[in-house]
């Protein structure tokens, strides 16, 4: 489908504009993150959540509208959460919990208890 001819409402943003919702969800909690390191993360999630925008839209072709601008609740989905550990795990190991703790706006003790909650989730299938 050519996005250019759709309404405008029922576009899907660019990468950028994904990017700059993520930017703007997390600007007020990542100070202490280095800006390299949140680059990455915004514009690996960006790229993800954009992907899964357009599945959707080919799958659930009544859902444009819906599935063309980022929603905060899909940035605050668990899948989303999870993406984010992985990628911090698998690029910082050693600050991973001090990262997430900050972009969730979560206590040690609260992330600590996610993530056993996400690995036991997990161990069911």
């Amino acid at each position: 489908m050519f996005n250019f001819l759709l309404s405008p409402e029922k576009r899907l943003d660019s990468i950028e504009g994904f990017n700059k919702n993520i930017v703007d969800y997390f600007s007020n909690r990542d100070q202490s993150i280095k800006s390299e390191f949140k680059n990455k993360l915004y514009w690996n999630l960006a790229y993800k959540l954009r992907e899964q925008y357009r599945n959707f839209r080919k799958k659930y072709p009544k859902t444009l509208k819906r599935y063309s601008t980022l929603k905060v609740e899909d940035i605050e989905h668990d899948f989303t959460l999870w993406w984010i550990i992985d990628f911090v795990k698998n690029d910082n190991e050693k600050n991973y919990k001090f990262i997430c703790q900050t972009l969730f706006k979560m206590s040690k003790n609260e992330f600590d208890e996610y993530e056993k909650r996400r690995v036991e989730f997990e161990q069911m299938f």
